[in-house]
């Protein structure tokens, strides 16, 4: 028994030691799986600050004035008596009213070429787009199409100025679950930003295709900006426009 203790001895000390080493190399690829997993979170909460940093300039909060002919009623003029005396003048009678409303624009070019809905300038006046810094510009209506219920405008008075701009990116590359960003002039408020994703696409409406998202589109949002963004070699992200809602 004397003769063979030591090597029993060795035997437990050869176990124990296994035990150790397989006891630190499971903690060492779980501590390695945390960091993993940290690494990970991390990822996935990245803000989306830089790409509204890089998309709001382009964005504009529009202001318009509408002057309308409002036709007078007056009761008296349903008057045989008056009638007779003044024929058909005295159903005639008509005065200015002015109407301002508020809307948004996204720039499309460095010239100051913008796009908003047919509806948010119809029938304007006077039409002047607020950029983000503040600066204000008047806009001239270039083109509407009330069937696509798009309007394109150019900005005034820039001199020569370059402004910030969205790209237009290719909607037929989105995919339902696409995360994207509405911006806007939202209840005339000032600008706003809402984030959701794609929730469905080429949803027919009054002859048009349109895109859902479930990111929310208030009063004051109409002519603004839905964008996506696509991340660059370096890590990057550049905003695109794939929508006016």
């Amino acid at each position: 028994m004397t003769k063979y203790f030591p090597r029993l001895l060795q035997g437990c000390f050869s176990v124990i030691g296994l035990a150790f080493f397989n006891f630190f190399i499971l903690a060492y690829f779980s501590y390695g799986q945390c960091l993993k997993a940290h690494s990970l979170a991390n990822n996935l909460a990245v803000s989306l600050a830089p790409i509204v940093e890089k998309a709001c300039p382009a964005v504009v909060d529009l202001y318009v004035l509408q002057v309308n002919d409002i036709q007078l009623a007056n009761p008296f003029f349903n008057d045989p008596f008056f009638e007779f005396l003044f024929g058909d003048f005295s159903k005639k009678g008509s005065t200015l009213k002015a109407n301002q409303s508020s809307g948004s624009g996204v720039i499309m070019t460095e010239q100051g070429l913008l796009v908003t809905c047919a509806h948010v300038v119809q029938d304007a006046t006077a039409v002047v787009a607020r950029l983000i810094d503040g600066r204000e510009f008047k806009a001239e209506i270039l083109k509407i199409d009330r069937t696509q219920d798009l309007a394109i405008l150019q900005m005034k008075g820039l001199e020569g100025k370059r402004v910030p701009y969205l790209p237009i990116g290719n909607s037929e590359n989105l995919k339902v679950g696409d995360q994207v960003l509405a911006i806007g002039n939202s209840f005339g408020l000032g600008q706003t930003v809402t984030g959701g994703i794609i929730s469905a696409l080429s949803r027919p409406f009054k002859g048009r295709l349109l895109i859902q998202t479930d990111a929310a589109i208030n009063p004051g949002n109409s002519g603004g900006a839905l964008i996506r963004w696509l991340v660059n070699s370096d890590n990057t992200p550049t905003p695109e426009l794939i929508g006016i809602p």
